[in-house]
């Protein structure tokens, strides 16, 4: 439940920020198939939690009814990154019973005493045929080289410099068409750049000064007022909202860092395994609410909620900072990058702040991390595969 917001609105008549009831699904399948299977058989449960909700239809709707009032209050994320790609949910069960059939059987002949070498092992233990069929698992991911992972992180730098490279090349050549000179011309170029950067540093230093005027008062609230279900198992859930900070140059801003990301994770993070190289991320999502009034973020991640927040001041600092300094009450940041999150006391600070109770959390495999599927599904994989030699022993290692 997003609560009430006591911050007016950016946009738009409105004279508060209404409470918001959020309903978060990542299924496997089609939309409609999950919401349809849904209502069929929590439609009782839905009807008690939406009765407060602005035009639900009510227990005695027909079902359609209620499948459309969900359909028109679905909002598309700024992003949505999943941990393991194309890992089903019966994949991944199947992937991991058979690890641990397998395991279980080499334990034995371990336990009893071997000389088996481990082709010998191998050609033993593997079943014939596959359990599992290539075809009912998702696509190995390319192991990337050092090499190979730094043309890719050059290819994204040069795709989202791009469009500020055009910017300034049209910019040039207009002024060359107008007659300026060669000179003018190319301070023709940088001045729409430079016009940008001036305007994103006078609203950081508006938001520094109003920062340091309220940080007194931010510092002294009770954190722990957020009661949240987190450390107790294998995977936790982080729900955590935000109001967007008031002027356009803000809302532009957050829109071309949510594109930039958008090619990252394309180019590079679904092809490494990680979210800005945390690799202990199931699914994350970053979703505008009312219009963009504010921004929700939920996480679904392995580990301590510590060490989760710690990895994103170690590895993901600057991404997460150029999304979170358009938002209110964030750490002074630079440039939209530059400190913000790398100050971990403030940082964790206001994230614990801003985090919302997760009522209601669910995982189909709760009791797996993302190490532990994009391993089992290796596994599968490599037994599926075509070998030229039956003993090829690799995928034992994995057990």
């Amino acid at each position: 439940m997003v609560e009430e917001g006591e911050t007016r609105p950016t946009f738009g008549p409105k004279k508060y920020l209404p409470a918001e009831l959020v309903l978060s699904l990542v299924f496997d399948g089609t939309k409609v198939d999950c919401v349809e299977q849904l209502i069929g058989v929590a439609r009782r449960e839905l009807d008690i939690i939406y009765a407060r909700c602005e035009g639900y239809p009510g227990p005695k709707a027909e079902a359609a009814r209620v499948r459309d009032y969900l359909f028109a209050h679905d909002v598309v994320p700024f992003i949505f990154y999943q941990g393991v790609p194309g890992a089903t949910v019966s994949a991944v069960e199947r992937t991991a019973t058979l690890r641990d059939k397998l395991r279980a059987e080499l334990d034995a002949r371990l336990d009893h005493g071997t000389a088996e070498t481990a082709a010998s092992l191998s050609r033993e233990l593997r079943p014939h045929p596959p359990v599992i069929a290539a075809a009912d698992l998702p696509p190995a991911l390319p192991m990337l080289s050092e090499k190979a992972r730094r043309l890719r992180v050059l290819a994204w730098i040069l795709v989202v410099a791009s469009p500020f490279a055009a910017l300034a090349l049209l910019s040039g050549v207009a002024a060359w068409k107008l007659g300026a000179s060669e000179s003018w011309s190319i301070a023709a170029g940088f001045a729409p750049l430079a016009f940008l950067l001036a305007l994103l540093l006078l609203h950081e230093s508006a938001d520094a000064r109003a920062l340091a005027r309220d940080s007194k008062s931010v510092m002294l609230r009770d954190f722990s007022r957020v009661r949240v279900l987190e450390d107790v198992t294998v995977q936790n859930a982080l729900s955590h909202c935000v109001v967007v900070k008031p002027g356009i140059v803000r809302r532009i801003a957050l829109r071309v860092v949510f594109w930039a990301i958008r090619q990252r994770v394309s180019i590079i993070d679904r092809q490494a395994g990680s979210l800005g190289g945390i690799a202990s991320i199931h699914f994350a999502r970053w979703v505008p609410l009312d219009g963009g009034d504010r921004l929700l973020f939920l996480s679904d991640y392995d580990g301590s909620w510590e060490s989760y927040l710690a990895e994103f001041v170690d590895r993901a600092s600057r991404g997460l900072s150029s999304i979170w300094s358009n938002t209110l009450g964030f750490p002074e940041t630079w440039l939209l990058v530059f400190k913000g999150a790398k100050d971990e006391e403030l940082f964790k600070k206001w994230t614990r702040d801003k985090q919302l109770e997760t009522p209601i959390w669910y995982s189909a495999y709760a009791d797996r991390t993302v190490a532990n599927i994009n391993n089992d599904l290796r596994i599968a994989q490599l037994l599926a595969a075509e070998k030229s030699r039956a003993d090829d022993p690799a995928w034992l290692g994995l057990l």
